[in-house]
């Protein structure tokens, strides 16, 4: 079976199984060729509706091919005959697959299986046909990037520009740097017209720009269409070239960019090719990384904090609102540890160890966190400053800005005080007791307590004297002294052993952040900040650049790592790491 473009729907539908499977292959192209992407397309039908079907491994020989997704539809008939109801349902599956095909020639869909429970079906191969364009002169396509080295997780400006001599019935163009899965690309903004880019399964609309230029003694109508890009990761980038493959119109027609034209097409398919770019992205540095910096990239940031009451009394929440504005990406942004330096003193507030999710305003490009703290003290006057470290690419160096205080007033509760307590009234005095006297038969007045000594047999404890043995009068002596070596040992071995809880502590933070089975994107700055206090407890921060922190340092910086958790092989990397640092230092 060939596909040639849409109309292959017609010569797509493949093998049936016994229960009513059936499989269609096509394409959502009128034409393939080399160099251009095209959706290759797989439709299933007479399968349940529950579970959907798994993906089917689709590989092209020679070809690259990305996944894009897969949209299940349903449709239902109802048909009432002599008041008979009858009524069917029927879920169709429809799987897509962008291909680009990097030559002109033929090549080859390998049979796909497709299987849910107990139904089945099998396709047939097919092959499809890639042509080869004709160059022009009359376009010039190019792409606009930092002529520096950039930073990860930095976001830039760039562009996409299209010089045209002609007028254009239909174009395609083709980004290499679009298709990375480490770049994020984003629209500047824009409320002019638009168009859209296919970035692996998601569809961007960037701005399109035009105006008139002169260049090279030929006049052109210049298209741009700006972009904001984010690299996650650190690497040189050897980019292919920007591709573009236009239908031009003949000279004296009127176009895309003037008024569409009428019936049939007038002009014919050429292509322009733009020239290799490099883009070298550098790793954030170590050297003056500031302890509380998680992932926040870009220039001018602030932060400012809230409280919603400032009269309190010691123990009672209150609900904190961090507002964190910048010129940088926020999406992906995290809040740093807001206990320790640079946040809330822990012997005067309790705050949650959970990561804060905060929500992001494109208008006021600020991303705001609301968390509760709990006041342990009538000491607190305020709510200290909070800092915020951020990497400035522009200046290539860390920066660190603090949130103004805010006053508290907060009462003592239930604390009583040595001023809280005052003088009782003078006890009554006791009764006179009249007591016969023996001699003189007169009364005698006596104090109600009777201080003569007990007899020797009504004694608890014996009198020190001989009677007490030898070992326990040894062991009173040995006492202190035992005592006084503890105390010699205590203090000679405090650092040692305080760096070793340090650690201990650092390695039970690292476990606990990792087994939170929260969000990628929240876990992985946890995760980071934690594992690099432990290499600086550890003497291993030159171990930083391994992979699996590298990966690590990957998610923190990706604003679209949402929705699913930390990859187990991650994890298990990570755990294994912070293990073996903290082992080898608490064996020295």
């Amino acid at each position: 079976m060939r596909l040639t473009g849409v109309a292959a729907v017609a010569f797509a539908v493949l093998a049936v199984s016994a229960a009513g499977q059936t499989l269609e292959v096509s394409v959502e192209s009128r034409e393939i060729y080399a160099g251009m992407p095209f959706t290759l397309v797989l439709s299933a039908r007479g399968f349940d509706e529950q579970p959907v079907p798994e993906v089917p491994d689709l590989v092209i020989d020679g070809c690259r091919v990305t996944y894009i997704g897969v949209t299940p539809s349903v449709s239902q008939q109802i048909q009432i005959v002599n008041g008979r109801r009858s009524e069917w349902r029927e879920v169709t599956f429809v799987y897509r697959w962008q291909v680009t095909a990097p030559s002109a020639g033929r090549y080859a869909v390998p049979a796909l299986v497709l299987s849910q429970g107990g139904k089945s079906a099998t396709s047939t191969t097919a092959t499809f046909d890639a042509g080869d364009l004709e160059q022009t002169t009359d376009m010039v396509v190019r792409m606009h990037l930092p002529e520096r080295p950039v930073w990860v997780g930095e976001t830039f400006d760039g562009a996409i520009e299209w010089l045209l001599a002609r007028d254009v019935e239909s174009f395609e163009l083709v980004v290499p740097l679009f298709e990375s899965d480490a770049v994020r690309i984003e629209s500047p903004g824009d409320n002019g017209r638009k168009r859209s880019f296919r970035i692996g399964a998601r569809v961007i609309d960037l701005p399109m720009q035009q105006d008139r230029l002169r260049e090279g003694g030929t006049d052109y109508t210049r298209i741009r269409f700006p972009f904001r890009a984010t690299v996650m990761r650190a690497q040189s980038f050897d980019l292919d070239p920007v591709r573009v493959v236009a239908r031009l119109e003949s000279p004296g027609s009127r176009g895309f960019f003037d008024f569409p034209s009428f019936g049939r097409s007038r002009g014919a398919l050429f292509q322009a090719w733009g020239e290799r770019r490099q883009l070298v992205v550098r790793p954030l540095p170590e050297s003056g990384r500031p302890p509380n910096f998680v992932n926040a990239v870009g220039a001018g940031f602030s932060i400012e904090v809230q409280a919603s009451r400032t009269v309190v009394s010691a123990g009672d929440p209150i609900e904190l609102t961090l507002s964190i504005r910048g010129d940088g990406e926020l999406e992906g942004l995290s809040l740093p540890p807001l206990k320790g330096a640079g946040g809330l003193p822990g012997d005067l507030f309790s705050v949650p160890s959970a990561a804060a999710v905060g929500n992001v305003d494109a208008e006021t490009n600020t991303k705001t966190f609301t968390v509760t703290a709990r006041v342990l003290s009538k000491e607190v006057r305020e709510i200290p400053p909070i800092e915020f470290a951020y990497f400035d690419p522009t200046r290539g160096e860390y920066v660190t800005v603090s949130s103004r205080p805010v006053a508290l007033s907060v009462a003592g509760g239930n604390v009583v005080d040595a001023g809280d307590v005052t003088a009782s009234a003078a006890p009554a005095p006791m009764a006179e007791v009249p007591v016969q006297s023996p001699r003189a038969g007169t009364p005698r007045v006596l104090i109600g307590a009777d201080m003569s000594l007990s007899a020797a047999n009504r004694t608890l404890n014996p009198p020190w004297g001989s009677t007490i043995r030898p070992l326990p009068m040894v062991l009173l002596y040995l006492l202190p002294v035992a005592l006084g070596g503890l105390r010699v040992w205590q203090t000679r071995t405090a650092a040692r052993r305080g760096r070793r809880r340090e650690i201990s502590r650092a390695r039970r933070e690292v476990e606990r952040v990792l087994s939170s089975g929260g969000v990628a994107r929240e876990v992985a700055p946890q995760a980071l900040n934690a594992i690099r206090v432990l290499a600086r407890l550890t003497g291993r921060e030159r171990a930083l650049g391994d992979p699996a922190l590298e990966r690590l340092e990957t998610l923190a910086f990706d604003p679209s790592a949402t929705g699913a958790p930390l990859d187990g092989e991650t994890v298990d990397a990570v755990r294994a790491l912070a293990r073996e640092w903290a082992r080898r230092k608490e064996q020295r």
